[in-house]
């Protein structure tokens, strides 16, 4: 083995071998001493079983366990301060301001009369902690609406297992396939409770969506991103909710493509050399999500919320089309995908080794691409 074109040459020839992937190769920190290092690599290893995998690895919680930072807390009273919040894409939790009657109001016997006992809801139902959409581990059923929080108000954390978890995502009602939800335009009846406050205007100016959720205690949501900003005002019960930066997506096993993980839960696992924030949510607390943030929920007692996903970018950033959930990606990612796999298919005829060599030094130019300014 030699540097800088045989200056510096070590004594021997050294074997590298796969088996000691995990237990005898370092990363020196720069003025780290030898014998430092040479004595952490003789010092007997564990019984502690070494994955076969990376990715094993890191779900295990191999390497560097992260801390679990708390999400910043502010008070805002102005649109001018919200925008800067947005600007500088990190998420915030948004004390002091009021969201409506609907802290109070928004009971289920209030719910149930309001809204009507007997409308017809479509609610995920699961028996697992937390759903997988990779997994598909819940599935889809129609359930009157006092149905539904008869059942969902019952359940809690001390409820004996196994028993049924409901989950319930308001869609359109008359587009549900088609067109996202609206609060006022599906829920008319307790639209008016729920206000956004005016801090939020540029929410409210630039709306996509605003969907209702209510969840009975114990079902988290599946780790993803939407491709849009996003304001969660939490409204009744306890929820903890744990969010990643972007820089974070390459290591919490998102497939090309895929706004979702294939990590089963995420609460129940420390995935190393990430940064995790997680934050209680109570009565009252809004926060926002800036778009391609990595974040999951789970409610540790009944709770209600209302999303508000609004457009923070121009319109031709955002892809052509349907998006009733506000999680497609951008355009710019979707037409990219396009370009790559045309890419691809260029080299496919070549040897595999002059594939491998041209695919690899585009890689490269793409991440120089990504760390300009």
């Amino acid at each position: 083995m030699c540097f800088s074109m045989g200056s510096c040459t070590n004594d021997g020839i050294w074997t590298l071998s796969g088996n000691e992937k995990y237990d005898l190769w370092r990363f020196i920190e720069e003025g780290q001493r030898l014998e430092v290092i040479l004595q952490d690599i003789n010092t007997p290893m564990s019984d502690t079983p070494i994955p076969e995998t990376l990715a094993e690895a890191q779900l295990d919680g191999y390497g560097s366990v992260p801390n679990i930072l708390d999400v910043k807390k502010v008070s805002i009273s102005s649109p001018e301060e919200f925008g800067k919040i947005v600007e500088a894409g990190e998420p915030v939790v948004l004390q002091g301001l009021s969201i409506g009657s609907c802290i109070d109001s928004w009971t289920p016997e209030y719910l149930k009369s309001t809204v009507g006992n007997n409308r017809l809801v479509v609610v995920h139902m699961t028996r697992s902690s937390v759903m997988s959409f990779q997994q598909k581990n819940f599935k889809y059923q129609t359930m009157l609406f006092g149905e539904f929080l008869d059942a969902a108000f019952s359940l809690s954390l001390s409820s004996s297992p196994p028993h049924q978890r409901m989950y319930f995502r308001s869609l359109s009602v008359t587009k549900p396939n088609a067109a996202p939800a609206n609060l006022h335009n599906d829920f008319p009846e307790i639209a008016q409770d729920f206000i956004l406050p005016p801090p939020l205007s540029m929410a409210t100016e630039n709306l996509h969506s605003s969907p209702l959720r209510i969840s009975s205690a114990d079902v988290g949501m599946w780790l993803h991103y939407d491709g849009m900003a996003n304001v969660l005002c939490h409204i009744s019960g306890t929820k903890l909710f744990r969010l990643y930066p972007p820089t974070d997506v390459t290591k919490l096993s998102f497939p090309p493509g895929a706004t979702t993980s294939t990590i089963p839960d995420i609460f129940s696992q420390t995935v190393s050399e990430t940064t995790p924030y997680d934050v209680e949510l109570n009565p009252g607390d809004i926060v926002y999500i800036p778009p391609l943030w990595l974040h999951a929920a789970k409610p540790l007692t009944p709770c209600i919320a209302v999303n508000v996903f609004f457009r923070n970018l121009s319109d031709k950033a955002y892809p052509h089309g349907k998006d009733v959930y506000a999680s497609r990606d951008l355009a710019a990612y979707e037409k990219g995908r396009k370009k790559v796999e045309g890419i691809i298919k260029d080299f496919r005829e070549l040897p595999k080794d002059v594939k491998i060599f041209y695919l690899l030094r585009l890689a490269e130019e793409l991440k120089d691409g990504a760390s300009r300014e």
